[in-house]
């Protein structure tokens, strides 16, 4: 058996995790990466929107991972879902270290 944990990395991991997925959530991801705790993980998954920039986004860079993801946000809203796809597409057309990754459970409409 293996113990995964995702955690936004604001408290340090327990031992005796086997993978770990750092996903930061605001406020650490406009105002200060610094808060996150965590050094190392097995991934960093960061959720894409409008308005977060791409600094608060290279900033988690810090923290050692096998694996960085950005996920486009899904708001709800096609034309603003089409621009954040977008966005993050660049993103990681420009910084590639990053990968895509989807909500699959929002895609398939799985609740």
């Amino acid at each position: 058996m293996k113990v995964c944990l995702e955690t936004n990395g604001t408290h340090l991991i327990p031992d005796g995790i086997d993978f770990v997925t750092v996903s930061p959530k605001s406020p650490f991801l406009d105002t200060d990466a610094a808060k996150v705790k965590v050094d190392h993980c097995d991934e960093i998954k960061v959720v894409m929107t409008e308005k977060i920039s791409i600094e608060a986004i290279r900033a988690f860079e810090r923290i050692e991972a096998d694996y960085y993801y950005i996920q486009p946000c899904d708001t709800g809203f096609i034309p603003e879902n089409k621009k954040i796809m977008q966005r993050a597409v660049d993103f990681v057309k420009y910084h590639p270290n990053w990968r895509l990754s989807l909500q699959q459970q929002k895609i398939l409409n799985v609740r």
